[in-house]
């Protein structure tokens, strides 16, 4: 339920982003969307560097979970 929340949040964020650049900043869709694709990229190559950080400083035995079909993944 909490991922759902969150999830809603941020599409909420990305939303109110994409407008503000779309009415400020006018910038060039290709570009635009060329730059959106190589972010979501590089968000989740850095997924599971990210997640073992936090498994680094807990310092005890701790546990990496991955579920690709809900796309989670967390420590």
């Amino acid at each position: 339920m909490f991922a759902l929340i969150a999830n809603g949040g941020c599409l909420l964020l990305v939303a109110i982003m994409l407008a503000g650049i779309w009415f400020i900043g006018r910038p060039g869709l290709k570009t635009f969307g060329i730059q959106m694709g190589i972010a979501s990229v590089l968000s989740l190559a850095f997924m599971i560097p990210h997640e073992f950080l936090h498994a680094v400083c807990f310092k005890e035995d701790v546990y990496l979970y991955y579920n690709p079909k809900n796309m989670l993944i967390f420590v």
